[in-house]
């Protein structure tokens, strides 16, 4: 089986499943690590620097985010700075 070809989805269950040893338990996704104080944490902060005007444009993020997907290698945008 190759990378990109399609699998049929009881095999590809048994492959992943077959890659631990009987009895290990199948280690956390790094989505899963998150717990709630350490995500409202995130989300204030992220509310606070938008507030004091310190933000990326969407057009200038997409702009960036196109360039990097042709094999551009560039710097992120600069934050916006509201004065």
């Amino acid at each position: 089986m190759g990378v990109g070809k399609y699998q049929p989805k009881g095999e590809l269950e048994f492959e992943l499943k077959s890659r631990y040893a009987a009895g290990m338990a199948e280690p956390a996704s790094i989505f899963d690590l998150e717990d709630d104080d350490t995500l409202q944490h995130a989300v204030d902060v992220a509310r606070a620097s938008v507030t004091a005007g310190r933000y990326v444009e969407h057009d200038a993020a997409m702009a960036w985010l196109d360039r990097l997907s042709k094999g551009e290698v560039i710097p992120p945008p600069s934050p916006y700075r509201q004065e």
